[in-house]
């Protein structure tokens, strides 16, 4: 990497935010919170896209002709895409969902504007000469995240999560956190390899790996080993390539072939099946067809930005709950492309393929145009991107690993108009260096927004996770009832709190104040008329009640929403049974035995939907 001038040093200085904030995206979480992990990775993402909006937009660089005219396109689509998104979240039943996100998701609307200015803004500023900056804080990213495996591996993690003992570093989850290890250690691999590093670096490279490898193996998440040893295979292809080609090609056909053969495990198929096989695998297949179901009935604008887990149980096949449970549900398509069809609908995911279309072609293109250490570098962020978009064809867009697959898009093209760069940085650099206003104030106002938006979300969580905290109902502690009272209704009524996390607090306020929880919650359904969490509530309430027949209404829109949910049914049933009513106590019996004869629930509807005569 060549010797920069001071005003190209400034200038530069978009990129060290750009991965600053993109480690903290990723590594920060709060244990005190009812989300401890995604909440705060999208209120950091959303201040960290404000800070870099007015760089953004105000930073001079300057193009080539034709590097101009593609950057124009490129911010076409993304300008499309997130207009887009924005008017299917408008269009969407529920409004606060496609802005902020599902909860324990944050997957809206908001989440991916600030992707985006993620992916321009290191397309505007990431150089060759500045890629180091990316490299090394790679490193640092990938030492926090496997130090911290170690630790919970350890059992000595200083935060009690519930899954104690596990990996879950800082992203909540095994496959997450295997997932993110893999692509850190992709991409830190392949520095090893880079000449021009010096040898305490490449030494640095070569252990963090090693540390991350270690790390990986025992979250068993066969999605991130499938990830490592595709992007190992990869770089050293084009390692004995450059020294053999001829060898580089019978690596190349053993490595395709050990790749179809454990994609074929992967599906239950072939010698190593047994050994790669999980369910988590087999059931994506219904996330994904419930996902083109979706599409194909709402195909303009999608069922509404993060609004999957809404529509899942309408969707999904009958076959899925008696595999998995009647009340197991899914709020992600668990592939992004799909995803992005599903709930932004046409234009939305058309949108995001060509984006992910063309970046593929830039990446093509560079390694082919350069040659040497540039040509090495353009293959191991290549690669690095590809390896995010494996996971993203079986994952969901979790925000601490996408924040990596955005900015390596950016990357891939910003590489491309490195030239340009450099021209600009020998024209800039007697040029004294001013403060700009024009960028200050678009950031600050961005910011302000941002905390405008920030501020009522953490109230709601914080308080949230206070009222779980001092539920207790056997406890006979007025203060305690009165903390719980207190942060329950300061939880219900927080602006933009999702109503996924009123239905937890109302679940607990029920036992000391029926009346209040039950007023609440049809405040609840006449929005969002969907919620299965709040129909259910309001369904038992009316039933434990005696008002039979409201809780028969709240249990045929159950069934409207969830129509394969066989215990739905057999409650309908047992109070038509109540009721006297025989004919549409045999008709419950019958939809439960439609799609459910062969599981244990139908041998109980059939001994309790029986009308016994006195």
């Amino acid at each position: 990497m060549g010797k920069m001038s001071k005003s190209a040093i400034v200038k530069y200085k978009s990129v060290s935010w750009i991965l600053n904030f993109a480690i903290l995206i990723t590594v920060i979480f709060h244990s005190k919170i009812q989300d401890p992990f995604n909440s705060p990775k999208f209120w950091v993402l959303l201040l960290s896209a404000s800070l870099l909006l007015g760089p953004l937009i105000k930073g001079k660089i300057y193009f080539s002709s034709s590097d101009k005219k593609f950057y124009i396109k490129i911010t076409t689509i993304l300008v499309l895409y997130i207009s887009f998104l924005i008017i299917s979240s408008i269009f969407s039943y529920n409004q606060n969902t496609s802005f902020f996100g599902e909860s324990f998701r944050r997957n809206g609307t908001l989440t991916y504007i600030a992707f985006t200015l993620f992916f321009l803004s290191a397309a505007k500023f990431v150089r060759f000469d500045n890629l180091n900056i990316i490299f090394s804080r790679v490193i640092v990213v990938g030492l926090i995240t496997s130090t911290y495996a170690f630790i919970q591996l350890s059992g000595n993690d200083f935060v009690e999560w519930t899954a104690q003992g596990s990996i879950i570093t800082t992203l909540g989850n095994t496959n997450f956190a295997g997932a993110s290890m893999a692509i850190f250690f992709i991409l830190i691999f392949g520095q090893i390899f880079i000449s021009s590093f010096n040898l305490f670096y490449r030494a640095s490279a070569f252990v963090v790996s090693g540390l991350l490898f270690l790390a990986i193996l025992p979250t068993n998440a066969r999605q991130a080993l499938m990830i490592l040893f595709f992007g190992v295979f990869l770089i050293l292809l084009y390692k004995i390539y450059e020294l053999n080609k001829t060898a580089s090609y019978f690596f190349g056909i053993s490595g395709i072939t050990a790749a179809i053969v454990a994609v074929l495990g992967t599906l239950q198929i072939g010698p190593l099946a047994d050994l790669l096989y999980k369910q988590s695998v087999s059931v994506r297949g219904f996330y994904w067809r419930a996902g083109m179901e979706m599409f194909k009935d709402h195909p303009l604008f999608g069922v509404g930005v993060d609004n999957y887990g809404a529509f899942f149980k309408q969707y999904r096949e009958a076959q899925y709950p008696l595999n998995y449970g009647f009340n197991i549900t899914s709020s992600a398509a668990h592939n992004v492309f799909i995803q992005n069809f599903a709930t932004g609908g046409l234009f939305v995911g058309t949108l995001y393929l060509t984006l992910q279309a063309l970046v593929f072609y830039k990446g093509l293109t560079l390694i082919k145009n350069f040659r040497d250490e540039k040509r090495l570098i353009s293959v191991i962020v290549f690669v690095g991107w590809l390896s995010f978009q494996a996971q993203s064809f079986v994952s969901i867009d979790n925000i601490g690993i996408s924040i990596w697959g955005w900015i390596l898009g950016g990357t891939i093209l910003g590489l491309s108009f490195s030239e340009s760069l450099q021209q600009e940085s020998r024209i800039v650099t007697n040029k004294s260096i001013e403060i700009d206003w024009q960028k200050i104030s678009i950031s600050a106002g961005a910011v302000t927004l941002s905390f405008f938006l920030i501020l009522p979300l953490y109230t709601g969580e914080k308080n949230t996770w206070l009222a779980r905290g001092y539920f207790n109902p056997s406890s006979s502690d007025l203060k305690l009832q009165e903390l719980f009272r207190r942060y329950s209704n300061e939880a219900i009524g927080t602006r933009f709190i999702s109503n996924d996390y009123k239905n937890i607090t109302l679940t607990n306020l029920y036992s000391i104040d029926p009346q209040r929880a039950v007023d609440e919650l049809k405040q609840i359904i006449k929005k969002d008329y969907r919620n299965l969490d709040t129909l259910g509530l309001l369904a038992a309430a009316n039933e434990m009640s005696g008002n039979l027949a409201e809780s028969i209404n709240y249990r045929n829109e159950i069934a409207k929403y969830d129509p394969w949910n066989a215990p739905n049914y057999l409650s309908l049933g047992l109070m038509y049974k109540k009721q006297g009513d025989e004919q549409k106590m045999n008709l419950m019996l019958s939809k439960i035995l439609s799609f459910a004869s062969n599981d244990p629930i139908a041998k109980e509807a059939k001994e309790q939907l029986i009308l016994t005569v006195e």
